[in-house]
């Protein structure tokens, strides 16, 4: 894995969330005897069957409900190039710590095409009102609910 980015919006923390999130898909994906290559880059964290995986995990303090959306920074948009975007969600117990004991509970949410998520998503800015979950972005972001992904299990054929 590569070293923390200290320019990442939510730094070393933000780090720790999204690489956890990675190894669940990845352990997930071994389990099923499906093989991966990692990348690693900024562009891309997989390839899956010849398709570019970009694994987006959310640190939350609640555990994730269908209505809640899946979120793609702004800041990430211009350069992640995925063909498929996976959505997980940690639970933590404190998202102040740095402990990586903080995190209780982990959810892979879903796969969404990324043509899909560009022809549905909203976007969202810090200045717009809380959103139906009262949910307010500290950054620019494109969002689709949770409940228009499709199970990761429905990725496991080759294309």
């Amino acid at each position: 894995m590569p070293e923390y980015n200290r320019r990442a919006f939510r730094g070393p923390k933000g780090y720790q969330a999204g690489r956890i999130g990675e190894l669940v898909v990845m352990d997930y994906l071994q389990q099923h005897g499906i093989a991966y290559r990692k990348v690693y880059s900024t562009r891309h964290d997989i390839v899956v069957h010849g398709k570019r995986w970009e694994i987006k995990t959310k640190e939350r303090s609640v555990e994730p409900r269908l209505e809640f959306d899946c979120t793609i920074p702004n800041y990430n948009a211009d350069h992640q190039d995925p063909e498929v975007y996976v959505f997980v969600s940690l639970l933590s117990k404190d998202r102040r710590s740095d402990d990586l004991l903080r995190f209780e509970s982990a959810w892979i949410l879903g796969a969404i095409s990324s043509e899909y998520f560009h022809e549905i998503c909203t976007t969202h800015a810090p200045s717009d009102p809380p959103d139906v979950n009262g949910w307010v972005p500290t950054v620019a972001c494109h969002n689709v609910p949770a409940n228009a992904l499709h199970p990761i299990h429905l990725l496991r054929s080759t294309p």
